[in-house]
């Protein structure tokens, strides 16, 4: 059976055959060939990978051709997968990305350990590209290791533990740069939370002062690491307690609304969202203030037309968090999720692509969450009150 994102991908190929779009489709296999050929060479794929993307474009491919002739671009793509360094030099277009000594200089990581990885990134004297091949490895090996594929000794996790906050706080990163290593700061956290029951403060510690001059990145890992479940929430309180009026001060602010930076905007209501989440059984009152910021801020933008570049990415930002968090939420935050959709929906005159958002959301909402722990409010205003025993 398909998982949802072959259902998505296939049906989207049938429809753009049936419209007669067949050099599209076959463009996007192209493309796709290009960039598994430059991927590959920093994240080696195993056999269930090869498996899983060769059988996605046979059915992507057999929506347009005959099967023979789709078992023969499935058989082409899985060629590249399996020796991306040669085949990348095939493509013109990749070399712009990946050059031959770039390759060479993937070619040459795959050596190191998962801690020499993380000292050559720390290495400022090297090129930006270079460092950010080094942290892709890194990221990959700890995937690998998030996957059960390989075994990542805890001494190592705490070497790098060790020094990834001060990764951080480094000047000049780029955001592309700082997002995979907020990627690799994650994996260890979440390890460490799960084997050492490490709370890893410094780093929540990193959150809280950096949120008033770095909000963005602040909130990237703030947002990243509320993932995690844990029961224990009163540790994350003193950073929240810090974020609120950072968030606060973004998503209304004392002067004209149109002075926030979009990015810095979306950046905020995401962060609220997190916020709630996980204040929602240990701060009721703080989290209706913080929700309805966060609705009263929408309602402004929406006023003013101003939805499609901030409520739009806001949304599909949350709507990426709710999937992911999904797997551990229960009756209280099916309630809070369930209200705020509400909230939101009924601002008047939003735009339709806004409100299909919402829906995709409260659609994952339902079918992510078990029927035994949704439990519908009485009224409209019940919606944050606790659930009744």
């Amino acid at each position: 059976s398909r998982n949802a994102v072959e259902t998505i991908v296939v049906d989207t190929a049938e429809k753009l055959a049936k419209k007669g779009m067949r050099e599209l489709l076959q463009n996007g296999i192209e493309d796709l060939k290009k960039f598994l050929a430059r991927d590959g060479i920093v994240c080696r794929y195993n056999k269930e990978q090869r498996v899983y993307v060769g059988w996605l474009v046979f059915q992507i491919s057999a929506c347009y051709q005959t099967i023979a002739l789709s078992k023969k671009v499935s058989g082409e793509v899985l060629r590249v997968m399996k020796k991306p360094r040669k085949h990348h030099r095939e493509y013109d277009s990749l070399r712009q990305d990946l050059t031959e000594s770039e390759s060479e200089w993937c070619e040459f990581l795959t050596e190191f350990s998962t801690e020499d990885v993380l000292r050559v990134f720390a290495s400022t004297n090297l090129g930006e590209r270079c460092r950010e091949l080094a942290i892709r490895r890194l990221k990959s090996l700890l995937s690998d290791h998030t996957s059960n594929k390989e075994r990542i000794e805890i001494r190592v996790m705490r070497l790098l533990q060790k020094d990834l906050v001060s990764r951080l706080k480094e000047e000049g990163l780029s955001e592309n740069l700082f997002q995979v290593l907020g990627e690799v700061v994650v994996h260890v956290a979440n390890e460490l939370s799960s084997s050492e029951d490490d709370k890893w403060f410094d780093l929540w510690s990193y959150i809280a002062t950096e949120c008033k001059t770095e909000f963005k990145k602040a909130v990237y890992i703030f947002q990243c690491l509320t993932m995690m479940v844990d029961d224990d929430k009163d540790f994350m309180v003193p950073t929240i307690e810090s974020l609120i009026p950072e968030i606060s001060s973004r998503l209304k602010p004392e002067g004209d609304l149109l002075l926030v930076d979009e990015s810095c905007w979306i950046a905020a209501f995401v962060g609220a969202f997190c916020v709630i989440i996980h204040l929602i059984e240990i701060r009721i009152e703080t989290v209706k203030e913080v929700m309805c910021s966060m609705v009263d801020s929408v309602r402004e933008l929406v006023e003013r037309r101003l939805e499609v570049g901030f409520v739009m990415g806001a949304f599909q930002e949350v709507e990426s968090i709710v999937k992911k968090q999904l797997k551990w939420y229960c009756t209280s935050e099916y309630r809070l999720v369930k209200g705020l959709l509400w909230r939101l929906d009924e601002i008047e005159d939003m735009e339709m692509e806004s409100k299909d958002v919402l829906l995709r959301i409260n659609t994952s909402l339902e079918s992510g969450v078990y029927d035994a722990l949704k439990d519908i409010p009485k009224s409209e205003l019940d919606w944050l009150s606790k659930p009744e025993a």
